[in-house]
């Protein structure tokens, strides 16, 4: 069932293209959102708001504390873009993540025999990133393997 504002404009995952989009290129991979991926989604743009008083804690109001509130904007943008089907937002998000948790998992060694705390919470941060990109990428293929309508 598509999903569409007042003006007519489609948004979410649910149709596999705008059909006045004479290309089929419209928001193209971003089929049949399953409720798992959109919940994916809401719960790592929540989570970037969980996680901010523990990022924050002791850190100096510097350039460091910036890039911090700059990359949840990133992460959140990234996410709306994506739910509303802002051409280009998934592929951007399914990249973030992966990025993230390429540069994070390293360091859980690190991080379990300094802090516990935090070791959870990069642990939890990395398997919510790596969930929202194995799903994105397991939608993407199911979408590119269907016959069109």
């Amino acid at each position: 069932m598509e999903q569409r504002d007042e003006r007519g404009v489609m948004f979410g995952f649910d149709a596999d293209t705008d059909s006045t989009d004479p290309t089929g290129s419209h928001g193209a991979g971003t089929a049949g959102c399953s409720a798992l991926v959109c919940a994916l989604v809401i719960a790592l743009c929540l989570w970037c708001f969980a996680a901010l008083p523990f990022e924050i804690d002791g850190m100096a109001p510097t350039m460091r504390l910036f890039a911090l509130l700059l990359s949840k904007c990133l992460w959140i943008t990234a996410g709306i873009g994506a739910l509303v089907r802002v051409r280009g937002a998934v592929q951007i998000l399914r990249a973030m993540c992966m990025l993230d948790v390429a540069a994070v998992a390293p360091a859980f060694a690190f991080e379990y025999r300094t802090s516990f705390v935090l070791f959870g919470l990069s642990l939890f941060d990395c398997v919510l990133k790596a969930s929202l990109f194995v799903s994105l990428i397991v939608r993407r293929e199911r979408t590119e393997t269907e016959p069109r309508q």
